[in-house]
């Protein structure tokens, strides 16, 4: 059974997700792993469509965590204003970290294709759509730090574009080479990863020609800057796809998803913010108005009695 207060839980959720605007349910889900309950939370629209999903359980700490399993854009506000929504919810149920994995990836309905979002961030900007909102690694990880990661992105999205994707290129190799099967024969190892070569060299050499034919094709884009602002670039056309383009869509998304599976970013998507409690706050027509009163106003109060008691005396 659950132990935490849903009564309380659901009504602060409709607080933050008001009724008018949003269908909200919830019900439990187990987890094989935890080998316990949670309860999931499922917010959408007033059209049904889905808006993210979330569950609220203790830690071993007995700590509340929120972990966001799915967001959505919907009729009801944007990725980043759920988000938002979230982190005041969190604030009001005394939650003290949000945890999601990063698995965001952008639908272009006019070309029917998709691509991760996490990764085209990083290439513009050396961190994610999420770590911009202040989801980072976790604290705990004993792997590497934020700042590490920050540091290796940074000198990644300043080489240059040709030299980064032959790098990704070797990254995929070793990729190759770490997932062979271990039960496979020396002489099979070494057939299969032959084949893996070649299939790469293939794919490599089908990239380096379409960023060749593009610099002619496109005049803003050229393979001799940086891949910083070689996707700024990509990033503005991906941007403007009106169904019309879909050739240069395709490949572009296509590159995204070639870097991505390389390995050579950080691979591990599990983020988690830290949630700072502050004053309650009232939810009053959109505007978040303080329950606590400044001093000054406190004084005023005081003062404007100590006057009414003088002048009731004379």
């Amino acid at each position: 059974m659950s132990d935490i207060d849903l009564d309380f839980i659901r009504s602060k959720i409709n607080q933050i997700f008001p009724t008018n605007k949003y269908n909200i349910r919830d019900e439990k889900s187990f987890n094989r792993l935890a080998g316990k309950e949670y309860d999931t939370f499922y917010i959408s629209d007033k059209r049904n469509d889905n808006c993210i999903e979330f569950e609220i359980f203790k830690d071993v700490l007995n700590k509340l965590i929120i972990h966001i399993n799915h967001l959505n854009k919907c009729a009801g506000g944007s990725g980043t204003f759920l988000l938002n929504s979230i982190d005041e919810l969190a604030k009001l149920v005394d939650v003290k970290i949000i945890r999601l994995e990063d698995g965001s990836r952008i639908n272009d309905d006019n070309c029917r294709i998709s691509y991760p979002l996490k990764t085209l961030y990083i290439l513009t900007t050396g961190r994610s759509w999420y770590n911009s909102l202040g989801y980072m690694l976790s604290t705990e990880n004993p792997d590497t730090t934020q700042e590490e990661i920050d540091i290796n992105h940074e000198m990644l999205i300043n080489m240059n574009i040709v030299d980064f994707i032959n790098l990704c290129k070797i990254k995929q190799m070793e990729k190759y080479k770490d997932n062979l099967y271990k039960k496979l024969s020396e002489e099979e190892k070494e057939k299969k990863q032959i084949d893996n070569e070649i299939r790469i060299t293939d794919e490599i050499q089908h990239i380096l020609q379409k960023l060749d034919s593009y610099k002619t094709t496109i005049s803003d884009l050229n393979t001799d800057l940086n891949v910083k602002d070689y996707f700024k670039f990509v990033k503005d056309i991906l941007k403007n796809s009106d169904g019309n383009n879909c050739d240069t869509i395709e490949f572009l998304s296509y590159l995204i998803e070639f870097i991505n599976n390389s390995g050579i970013l950080y691979p591990r998507t599990g983020l988690e913010k830290q949630i700072v409690s502050t004053s309650a706050t009232i939810s009053i027509g959109g505007k978040n108005k303080c329950r606590r009163k400044s001093r000054k106003s406190k004084r005023k109060r005081k003062s404007r009695k100590s006057k009414s008691k003088r002048n009731s005396r004379k």
